[in-house]
């Protein structure tokens, strides 16, 4: 993006990171977010979001548990997914391993 003189913003990294949880590139994830933050930009909600339902579906629930603390406090208000996927996550079978 930035080649073509274009200077990316959260809304473009959160949709660019959307589309790797869509197709579950967790690691292409990660890396992303690590470049967010070296260019001075943090995740918002829908970031939070997708990665969180990622992590969801990937089994990796306590990830998923840990990632919301961490979206509030950091101060950006739950998207609606988020409440429910934390819901699910807490209501689980796995719920166990959350505590």
């Amino acid at each position: 993006m930035e080649l073509k003189g274009y200077t990316p913003d959260v809304v473009s990294y959160s949709t660019v990171i959307n589309g790797y949880c869509r197709f579950g590139e967790l690691e292409k994830v990660w890396k992303l977010i690590e470049v967010m933050k070296k260019k001075g930009l943090k995740p918002n909600s829908y970031t939070y979001g997708s990665i969180i339902l990622l992590l969801c579906r990937s089994g990796k629930l306590v990830e998923a548990e840990e990632a919301f603390p961490e979206m509030v406090e950091q101060g950006i208000v739950p998207i609606e997914t988020v409440p429910i996927v934390h819901y699910i996550i807490s209501k689980s079978k796995c719920s166990e391993y959350l505590e």
